[in-house]
């Protein structure tokens, strides 16, 4: 049966999910693991898997069941390319101790950003010469996916899982990333539909252009492409290749040029009937949008079909088929297509361009899905069952918005209680209506600083009493910055702030450094782990509404009005709730835990979803006092006498 289990944090999912799944596997049947990011895949295998493997007897009756780690393959390393950096000192050291070839390996090796971007040039290309490579046999990749094809279980991610729907279904089953499989368990399934809508949505723009022509250069380059009967072909080839690169990114620099940011196509066309997606709808633009898809068609479809000539010529010469061409060929269909939906959306979707910020950066086209759930609705009903399972997955104890965001069905649910005592281990502090302006009411400049100013007051009070050791969560980056700079300025307490890279590295730091804090946003609300006295605070600054100003947002809201449905609470409501469960979740991480969670949305008390929003959270006592909150839980605020986690 197909199910969803809340099993919060400290209650056991990875072995949970791993001894059932062992136990199949040594009847015979197939189990795929996957969880949402890379780092969580590869506890999974290192440490998880071990621990579980050791709880069981295997003798020559019974033997170990054949296991497998996947991810995708520009997390590995290409032997080849490695030989060409050979004498790049991090390239070096990492061929010197990598055991699978994963970025993970090669980022541990590598001292400072600049090594780290060195990963580029080694990484396993999106097309490559596969069997026809003199490395194939020893490539990181292929071994893994081998492996993976003949293991009983394998472990990977959110994303190759996902791959492996999306390849099933295009092909009608007659290709896949992981082999049939007779059970599915996705660990962090609250931030499956996020994977899910990284595979399904496409940008382009002129750096994509690029990318694309570079991959298609570096494989003919690589790939002794010179046999006398398919030369012509492949020059062919290569001549279209460098019009195709000039003709599209000339014809996006004539769009950019017109253009302005907006909704370009949506589907269902009947959406734009809604006065909101109707506003920014640039119907003009859309000329400018088939000229750049046709480009892109014309161009690099003549790529395509040149080096398709070649390897139809090489097998009526009887040499058979050629991998590398291949996979190009595959490579570039599945770009042109991907650019035909640009200016034809499906089901429910759209097409939007945009620009950076103060259109420093370039125009963008970006196709974003909407009916996310739907579509893995269809992927998933004819495969074999799944358990979905997480921390969070319920809002007001029900599984109903994450199976209608996932598209999963249970046949079984199971809401587990906290593994922790949250009456005695964490207090709320949520400061008095009157300390914080609405942030809903701070829309121009004037209120805007006086809004961040507020909040910067009480997240100072709050790093005084806890003595640091807190997380502060944002939902904007420009508030995060702005709340940053008046904190910094007035503490001597170490802060972090997290930038636009390097999530990671700041990360780590926060851990190291006990006293610190992090002021951070999206990605440090979910599956970061702080245990210890380094977290004794979660700051949640906002309630994280997502507000409909964005394309793909607009439309959201759009198709949920077509249907009768109020958007808000149908969706934008529910999202929220989840996210502070999320963010709350990072507090509490092992049975010694304790601390404070702290919610500074005045709209707590003034709005009727402010209780709905702390309902929510676990069972804890409720202070408008901090300095109340942190002696409930009994940690100190002294450097030289760090208590609790």
């Amino acid at each position: 049966e197909s199910a969803m289990i809340e099993a919060p944090t400290g209650s056991g999912k990875s072995l949970a999910a791993l001894i059932p799944a062992l136990v199949q596997a040594r009847q015979g049947k197939r189990v795929v693991i996957a969880t949402y990011t890379n780092v969580l895949a590869e506890q999974y295998w290192r440490k998880d898997l071990p621990t579980a493997l050791e709880l069981f007897e295997w003798t020559d009756e019974r033997p170990q069941p054949r296991t497998a780690f996947l991810v995708g393959r520009s997390r590995y390393a290409c032997r080849q390319r490695m030989r060409e950096h050979g004498s790049v000192p991090v390239v070096k050291r990492f061929a010197e101790r990598a055991t699978m070839g994963l970025d993970s390996e090669f980022y541990a090796t590598a001292r400072g950003g600049r090594e780290r971007a060195a990963w580029q040039d080694i990484a396993v290309p999106p097309a490559c010469q596969g069997r026809e490579c003199p490395d194939y046999r020893r490539c990181f990749f292929f071994e893994a996916r081998s492996a993976a094809r003949a293991a009983q279980l394998v472990i990977t991610n959110h994303s190759v899982f996902v791959s492996d729907l999306l390849v099933r279904n295009a092909t009608e089953g007659d290709v896949d990333l992981l082999g049939d499989y007779d059970y599915a368990i996705l660990d962090e399934a609250h931030d499956f539909p996020s994977a899910a809508a990284s595979a399904m949505n496409f940008d382009l723009s002129a750096a994509t252009i690029e990318a694309v022509a570079g991959v298609v250069e570096s494989a003919m380059r690589a790939h002794e492409m010179s046999a006398e009967a398919i030369a012509h072909f492949v020059s062919k080839a290569r001549r279209a290749l460098q019009q195709a690169k000039e003709r599209a990114a000339a014809s996006l620099a004539r769009f950019g040029d017109a253009a302005r940011p907006g909704i370009l196509k949506v589907a269902p066309e009947s959406l734009l009937t809604d006065d909101k997606v109707g506003r920014n709808y640039v119907s003009d633009l859309e000329p400018h949008l088939h000229e750049v898809v046709d480009e892109v068609e014309r161009g690099f479809g003549a790529v395509r079909d040149a080096l398709a000539e070649a390897q139809s010529v090489e097998q009526e010469d009887g040499g058979g088929e050629d991998e590398a061409i291949v996979s190009l060929v595959q490579y570039l269909d599945d770009f042109i297509g991907s650019c035909r939906l640009l200016a034809a959306p499906d089901e429910v979707s759209l097409t939007a361009v945009t620009f950076g910020r103060d259109r420093v950066q370039p125009l963008m086209l970006s196709r974003r899905v909407v009916d996310i759930g739907a579509r893995l609705a269809r992927l998933m009903e004819t495969g074999p069952p799944c358990t979905m399972m997480s921390a969070t997955m319920t809002v007001d104890g029900s599984f109903e918005f994450l199976s209608s965001e996932t598209g999963l069905k249970p046949q079984y649910e199971e809401l587990l209680p906290p593994a922790f005592d949250t009456k005695s281990a964490a207090a709320l502090f949520v400061p008095p209506p009157d300390r914080i302006p609405d942030p809903t009411a701070t829309r121009d400049m004037d209120t805007a600083q006086v809004y961040y100013s507020a909040v910067a007051d009480v997240v100072g009070e709050v790093l005084a009493a806890v003595g640091g050791r807190s997380l502060v969560l944002f939902h904007s980056r420009r508030e995060m910055e702005e709340v940053y700079r008046r904190v910094a300025d007035s503490t001597e307490l170490p802060t972090l702030i997290q930038r636009s890279s390097g999530a990671r590295s700041v990360g780590d730091r926060f851990r190291e450094d006990v006293p610190s804090s992090l002021f951070a946003v999206r990605s440090f609300w979910t599956g970061f782990d702080a245990p210890g006295a380094t977290l004794s605070c979660v700051i949640i600054v906002r309630i994280p509404f997502e507000v409909p100003v964005e394309p793909e947002q607009l439309v959201r809201h759009a198709w949920y009005r077509s249907r009768g449905l109020d958007p808000f609470r149908e969706y934008t409501l529910p999202l929220a709730k989840m996210m502070v469960r999320q963010g709350s979740g990072r507090l509490l991480r092992n049975d010694s835990d304790r601390g404070v969670i702290c919610l500074l949305d005045p709209r707590v008390h003034t709005r009727g979803y402010g209780e709905e929003v702390l309902a929510n959270l676990p069972p804890m006592r409720r202070f408008e006092s901090i300095e109340e909150a942190v002696a409930q839980v009994g940690i100190v605020a002294s450097a030289d006498s760090l208590q609790g986690g």
